[in-house]
């Protein structure tokens, strides 16, 4: 985001969940998804989840069809 711009975190997940990865793991997992998505939102980023789930999603852009095929190749 540009300089001084706020960004608003919304956090929800039900009560004892539980992902079944390390933290080690799941800040090599989530850490790169986490970094696109405070680095191109309009304002917020929503973290939630569930058993086995996580999803991490920003009020941004977004990318394009070329962008979205690009970005899955690693």
């Amino acid at each position: 985001t540009e300089s001084g711009s706020r960004i608003t975190f919304d956090i929800a997940f039900p009560s004892g969940t539980r992902l079944p990865v390390s933290q080690a793991q799941l800040l090599e997992l989530a850490g790169p998804v986490l970094e696109n998505a405070v680095r191109f939102p309009a304002s917020k980023v929503h973290v939630s989840g569930g058993p086995r789930q996580l999803v991490i999603e920003d009020d941004g852009p977004g990318l394009g069809t070329a962008e979205r095929e690009q970005v899955i190749l690693r």
